[in-house]
C-alpha cells in the first residue's frame, strides 16, 4: 500500500475527518488530502511522526510510515515547483550525482538535512567545531 493510502486507512480505521487528523497535526487540511491521494509527496519525518502517533499508532507504524515515505516518488509537479524555487541548487546536486553518487556520508548529510535536523557546525578551517 501507498504512503498515503496507509495515512488514509489508518485515519478511517480512528474515524477521524481530514480536518480533525490535519489540526492534530498542525498541517492544511488540504495538504493532507493531497497526501492521502499522491497529489502531494510525504511531509517530513518529524510530520509523519505526528501523523503517525495522532493516529494511535505503534512504534513499529511509525516506522512503517516513515519507510513508505523514503521509498515514495515524489509527484512530477512537486519536483518542477521545487526546481523553479532553487535551480542552480537543485541542478548542481542533479549534476553532481549523475557524475559521481553520494557515498554514503553524503548521503547521510543530505537525508539530515531533508530531516529538518541541525547540522554540526564548522569553523573557518572547515573543521567540525565541539
Amino acid at each position: 500500500m501507498s504512503f498515503g493510502a496507509t495515512v488514509k486507512a489508518w485515519r478511517d480505521e480512528a474515524d477521524l475527518s481530514l480536518r480533525e487528523l490535519a489540526r492534530k497535526v498542525n498541517i492544511d487540511f488540504t495538504q493532507l488530502s493531497k497526501i492521502e491521494t499522491g497529489a502531494l509527496g510525504p511531509p517530513s519525518d518529524d510530520q509523519v511522526r505526528a501523523l503517525a502517533m495522532a493516529l494511535g499508532r505503534s512504534e513499529a507504524d511509525v516506522n512503517e510510515l516513515l519507510t513508505l515515505a523514503r521509498q515514495t516518488n515524489i509527484p512530477q509537479a512537486e519536483v518542477r515547483s521545487v526546481l523553479i524555487q532553487s535551480p542552480e541548487v537543485v541542478g548542481a546536486l542533479l549534476r553532481r550525482i549523475q557524475q559521481k553518487p553520494l557515498n554514503a556520508e553524503e548521503a547521510a548529510y543530505i537525508r539530515r538535512i531533508a530531516a529538518g535536523e541541525p547540522l554540526p557546525r564548522e569553523d573557518e578551517n572547515g573543521a567540525a567545531a565541539g
